[in-house]
């Protein structure tokens, strides 16, 4: 089926039970007939919405002042400990504001997604942010960006009330200069860096810059990967700026997992901050935030062809399991969890009416 009729299907215009292949399921789910039956974690006549239920704050504690959260990313060790990235900035909308001294990413721990955080080490320093987990064929990696390296570094202490135990934040910091620093200028992707581990739980960190070959001296930056053992190769999402925000794709070299090619430019206007996944059937999909609401892309190949969907698979409304409502000032970050390939949960940044900034964790049914 041509690219038009699925448009044509997603937009209502030949019903909602037209749908003669899966990409008239935004490839969401499998079209049985002529109706689309949806994977766990999306619903809608097309699957192309998130089947969002209940969730809450998950970090930093609600009520939290010295600290705030944008976004979560988790990979599950052998052990069945959870472990996460977030970006966190002192005071309780610091990773929105300008000042504060940055942003920095650090490294939880947990029983499971929903269970109490430990904060197991400061990643890396100020001002990075933007993590992304993902796991290839032998080895975790984190895929991050690193904007500027102030010295001296941040505060010990945030100030005000909440639990961010940092004495020493910055020279206990797991990757630091020189480890990572900015890049010289005229470099392709002077901000982007890749750090892989065989053992997440013991923060032993490889780290490197990334490069896309092909995409030009633009700023680039919010990467996310995901690896396609199909192909055995990883496959990035990425923001760029071209006259407004763009999103594109790249796809790694035989054997790196820091140097890419930049392939194609997902149909999407002003949007940003992508999350890229492959799904159990091969297919690729890359979902991202513009303004109040989400935006999803879905394609059969790695690199190109990818169709837009013109529903969006959230907004800023948010309906509680017990039934209350709420609307945010933003929200940014999307991510899914997996377990064992099925959609479990789904992270966003989330900026509340009372000028809190942190993360809301919402299951996938």
């Amino acid at each position: 089926m041509n690219n038009i009729r699925a448009a044509a299907i997603l937009m209502g215009l030949m019903g909602a039970e037209a749908c003669s292949s899966d990409i008239d399921c935004s490839l969401n789910g499998v079209c049985k007939s002529d109706k689309c039956v949806c994977d766990t974690g999306f619903k809608g006549d097309t699957c192309a919405e998130l089947n969002l239920y209940g969730g809450g704050q998950v970090w930093p504690e609600k009520g939290s002042t010295n600290a705030s959260s944008w976004g979560y990313t988790t990979v599950t060790d052998d052990k069945g400990v959870v472990h996460t990235l977030v970006d966190v900035a002192c005071g309780k909308d610091g990773v929105l504001a300008s000042g504060g001294g940055g942003s920095f990413i650090t490294h939880l721990t947990s029983n499971s997604v929903e269970g109490e955080k430990t904060v197991q080490s400061m990643f890396s320093v100020p001002i990075s942010f933007g993590p992304h987990l993902w796991k290839g064929s032998s080895k975790t990696y984190v895929v991050f960006r690193v904007n500027l390296i102030p010295e001296p570094g941040p505060k010990d202490v945030c100030p005000g009330n909440g639990s961010l135990p940092y004495p020493g934040l910055y020279n206990g910091a797991i990757l630091k200069p020189p480890a990572i620093k900015p890049m010289p200028p005229g470099e392709i992707q002077p901000d982007i860096w890749v750090a892989e581990t065989t053992n997440v739980a013991a923060d032993d960190w490889k780290v490197s810059p990334a490069f896309i070959k092909g995409v030009g001296n633009i700023h680039v930056s919010n990467p996310s990967v995901t690896y396609s053992s199909k192909l055995d190769r990883h496959v990035m999402a990425f923001r760029m700026n071209l006259q407004q925000e763009a999103i594109g794709i790249a796809i790694s070299d035989a054997g790196s997992a820091t140097n890419y090619t930049y392939t194609s430019k997902v149909n999407c206007t002003a949007c940003e901050d992508p999350f890229i996944w492959v799904d159990s059937r091969d297919n690729f999909h890359v979902i991202w935030h513009r303004g109040p609401h989400g935006g999803h892309a879905f394609s059969k190949e790695a690199t190109d062809n990818y169709i837009t969907s013109p529903i969006y698979p959230f907004t800023l409304n948010v309906t509680y399991a017990d039934g209350s409502k709420e609307v945010f000032k933003r929200r940014e970050r999307p991510e899914i969890q997996f377990e064992n390939g099925v959609p479990k949960n789904f992270f966003t940044g989330v900026y509340d009416q009372n000028g809190f900034a942190y993360t809301l964790q919402q299951e996938l049914h």
